[in-house]
């Protein structure tokens, strides 16, 4: 009899792989069924117990499952408990980034779980304290896209949020031997600060050397240029560290080893610092190769801090090394395969997040990483001896890194609608090409094999579009601060914008909520953008929104089309046509002049037959002017204001859905609100419970609402 198919694979991958790396994803799958789903102690010992004595006369598999069990455990402490307030609580200081300037974030340990607190005096790890202070829950996002802060707090494990601003706050704070280690790194790295701030690129150099923030305009800008992991400390600058500490006389691996681990606190302790650290220790002390060392020192971080399994700076930096661990073998230029592995591993998790691709950035880090390099050793340099020509040095060093961001950033390129499937896809065909590639011949691989990988990739993109065949049209209410925007959405991803929401100095609504939700819903093109009046909370997302080809307006707007015509054409609001049974139909145009609210553009969207009715912010005296008009949805009026609210007009609705968006303090008025409720019999309060989407077929609406990451239904609408 020939040998099992599953033998041969599992040699396979054990020979590719090696044991490490399943051994990681082993932990790792234990930790995230620990994490998401309930398991009571007592059975998970239960079962480990078991299957430990199945694991002495069974085969080897029962190990995994074993294994798999046991890391639940781990997962189990990362649930988060509901915080409660207290005026002194008692904290023990675990972590803590930042520095004067920009304040301090300090993870601490409370009795009643772990927080995440702002303080703008300075803490250390280790210490002992009693403050006064309240815990805070963190609400969830309330938007599609939108980075939820609830979600992010969850997965490090936090329970909430605290703030210490003031030194009256600190009851008592105890310091302890860890605290004082930590206390005179902080002095070093402040006094190194302000050294190199001295320098007219002195931030940049802080970020490089010392793992600081830096300016908002350069981390936006590094970001589009694909550069952005240049200004935080990874594994990077550890490698350039332990390059430039080994070149120096008199020093032995020991010792390069003791400033690296100096060093990693120093700069703040990320996920890819220590992965960096850990990884040059067991460089040096085993020749093995890099896939298999990157498992097992995956595997002991997960283990002493499994929080970092899902940390943002763990998965880059994951994924960057494995990349370049599967090119390792190839013999080409040592600079080249290292951009092209990292990239080409990272790009599709990037794409996913982001949704911005820029392809000359893999050039651009080629040439920056030996620059980055230069740069630190410098910088070191300087932080000894501080020469004014060795200053200059440096500055031009800084603005040639800046120009060079600024000039790469102009090549990026939004990339909408990629989902977490096209993802794994994407990662399950680089690793079936890089098996290929190692098994068989190069002349088969390009063709062959070649073709199966063509077909496959043409298979993907045919149920991509048959999907996008089948998607119904769908309508998004989005709440955007105090504003609102609605995005319909009809297959292959075009879209119809009606107004964008609000924005402010502190608060942009477009980078926060009107572009992810963009890049969630799949919307490539945004044909029309309508702008009811122009209020801030109405058109105060237009000018950072990502890309529309024209804009219509009513007669309220006409002084401003000018002002509106920087991006792309203004035009007078007209009815519009479309595919798959969409049409817009202007209502009223309003005034030129006169109230503002009174003269909001009014619009009534049909699709198949179903009739959602806009009527901006109009008040009374605006609504009353109104034709008859009886739909099935309405979008109420000025954020459900008092000033709003006209019965005859809401009876002529004859509505069976009524959606409150948007507003300040006091808006939607709970008495409008039932009273709609009364007559409708379905109310969704998007201030309260989140966005809402409608999804349209012949015969009925789901009516969907935000919540916790995804839209649950809340009703549905048939027809008559």
């Amino acid at each position: 009899m020939g040998q099992k198919p599953w033998k041969n694979s599992n040699l396979t991958l054990q020979y590719k792989f090696g044991l490490w790396p399943r051994i990681f994803l082993a932990v790792a799958f234990g930790l995230i069924l620990g994490r998401y789903f309930t398991l009571p102690l007592l059975l998970v010992v239960l079962i480990a117990t078991v299957l430990w004595f199945l694991a002495l006369k069974v085969p080897a598999v029962f190990y995994w499952f074993l294994l798999i069990v046991a890391s639940t455990t781990l997962g189990t402490g990362l649930k988060t408990t509901i915080p409660t307030s207290s005026k002194n609580t008692a904290i023990y200081v675990e972590e803590v980034k930042g520095d004067v300037d920009n304040g301090f974030v300090a993870y601490v340990l409370t009795k009643g779980g772990r927080y995440r607190l702002k303080s703008s005096l300075p803490l250390f790890p280790g210490e002992l304290m009693i403050i006064r202070g309240d815990t805070r829950r963190v609400k969830p996002a309330k938007n599609p896209g939108e980075f939820c802060y609830a979600s992010y707090l969850k997965r490090l494990g936090l329970s909430g949020t605290m703030e210490l601003s003031f030194p009256w706050q600190i009851v008592s704070r105890k310091g302890t031997l860890r605290s004082s280690f930590w206390e005179k790194l902080y002095l070093v790295r402040e006094k190194g600060r302000q050294v190199l701030l001295q320098l007219e690129t002195g931030h940049l150099y802080s970020a490089l050397l010392l793992g600081t923030n830096v300016d908002d305009d350069l981390r936006k800008t590094a970001s589009k240029a694909g550069t952005s992991h240049f200004l935080v400390v990874s594994g990077l600058h550890i490698g350039y560290m332990a390059l430039i500490v080994s070149k120096l006389p008199l020093i032995g691996s020991y010792f390069t080893v003791i400033i690296l681990l100096i060093y990693a606190c120093l700069v703040g302790s990320t996920p890819s610092v220590w992965r960096a650290v850990f990884s040059y220790l067991l460089a040096k002390k085993y020749q093995s190769r890099m896939i298999d060392r990157l498992g097992l020192v995956l595997t002991i971080m997960i283990v002493l801090q499994p929080a970092w399994l899902f940390s943002a700076s763990f998965h880059y930096s994951a994924l960057a090394v494995f990349g370049i661990a599967l090119l390792e073998p190839w013999e080409i230029w040592s600079p080249l395969k290292t951009g092209l592995g990292a990239w080409g591993t990272v790009l599709p998790l990037s794409l996913y997040q982001s949704g911005q691709i820029n392809f000359v950035s893999l050039i651009g880090n080629i040439i920056l990483g030996p620059v980055v390099g230069i740069m630190m050793a410098l910088a070191l340099i300087y932080l000894i001896c501080p020469w004014q020509v060795l200053g200059s040095g440096l500055d031009y060093l800084g603005n040639v890194f800046i120009t060079t961001n600024n000039y790469l950033s102009r090549f990026s390129q939004v990339v909408v609608g990629f989902n977490f499937l096209q993802v794994l896809t994407y990662w399950f065909l680089w690793l079936y090409f890089w098996h290929q590639s190692k098994i068989v011949p190069c002349h088969r691989l390009l063709g062959k094999r070649f073709v199966k990988i063509t077909l496959v990739v043409a298979v993907l993109i045919s149920v991509h579009f048959f999907i996008e065949a089948v998607r119904p049209v769908e309508l998004y209410f989005l709440q955007i601060a105090d504003g609102e925007a609605s995005l319909l959405r009809l297959p292959y991803g075009e879209g119809i914008l009606i107004d964008t929401g609000s924005s402010s100095e502190k608060y942009d609504g477009a980078e926060r909520v009107l572009n992810p939700a963009l890049r969630y819903t799949g919307v490539k093109k945004i044909d029309t953008v309508y702008l009811s009046h122009r209020h801030q909370d109405h058109i105060g997302g237009l000018q950072n929104l990502l890309y529309y080809d024209k804009i219509m307006i009513g007669n309220e707007l006409k002084s401003l089309e000018n002002k509106l015509a920087t991006k792309s054409p203004v035009l007078e609001a007209k009815d519009q046509k479309m595919p798959y049974g969409v049409s817009i139909k202007i209502i009223d145009l309003g005034q030129e002049k006169g109230n503002i609210n009174d003269n909001s553009l009014v619009q009534l969207v049909e699709i198949m037959g179903w009739r959602v009715l806009f009527p901006g912010d109009r008040e009374i005296a605006g609504l009353a002017q109104l034709p008859t008009i009886p739909v099935h949805v309405v979008k109420i009026p000025h954020h459900g204001s008092p000033n709003a609210f006209l019965k005859t007009w809401m009876q002529g609705t004859r509505a069976s859905l009524a959606i409150f968006m948007g507003g300040k303090p006091g808006r939607p008025n709970y008495k409008v609100v039932e009273k709609w409720r009364q007559f409708t019999g379905r109310v969704c309060v998007g201030k309260n419970e989140g966005a809402i989407r409608l999804r349209f077929y012949p015969q009925k609406v789901q009516v969907a609402i935000w919540q916790n990451g995804r839209f649950r239904i809340k009703y549905l609408l048939s027809r008559d």
